[in-house]
């Protein structure tokens, strides 16, 4: 592979787990985010410690979304990615923004969070993979997050 061909796969491969995350959430399915993990840290301005691992960062979750038992799954749309790669040192960072909404029709509910994703990444395996993400809420809707039973922690 040349050095274009390389940076186009690592910026596709990091798209792809940014987004993979989004995904994740809306599908209540924590296993999901936390095998983002497994080599990473998460901390967010609401939870500024952060949990390493895939177990914490589920139980983080677990923490944040669930809700009687049952996953809570929300919306979100991650947009501006602005991806740099070192190539010689394996490792990447990646900034987005992003918009939380609750469940429900896309047009009948309020946004809960906006904010941005700091995250970096690490080559492992031959697989870029997160070493850490911190979450910035830059707006919160306290409304309606309440209503939509989201606990920050």
């Amino acid at each position: 592979m040349n050095a274009s061909s390389t940076h186009r796969w690592g910026v596709e491969q990091i798209t792809a787990c940014v987004l993979a995350y989004g995904t994740f959430v809306a599908q209540g399915d924590l296993d999901g985010v936390a095998d983002l993990f497994v080599h990473g840290a998460v901390s967010g301005d609401a939870h500024p410690d952060p949990v390493f691992g895939r177990d914490a960062v589920r139980e983080l979750y677990r923490a944040t979304l669930a809700n009687d038992g049952t996953e809570r799954r929300l919306r979100v749309a991650t947009t501006d990615l602005q991806i740099t790669i070192d190539e010689q040192a394996g490792t990447a960072s990646c900034t987005s923004t992003f918009i939380v909404h609750a469940p429900g029709a896309a047009d009948d509910d309020e946004p809960l969070f906006l904010g941005r994703y700091a995250d970096t990444f690490a080559l492992i395996d031959g697989r870029w993979e997160f070493t850490r993400r911190h979450v910035h809420l830059d707006t919160t809707n306290d409304d309606a997050v309440q209503r939509a039973g989201v606990n920050l922690g």
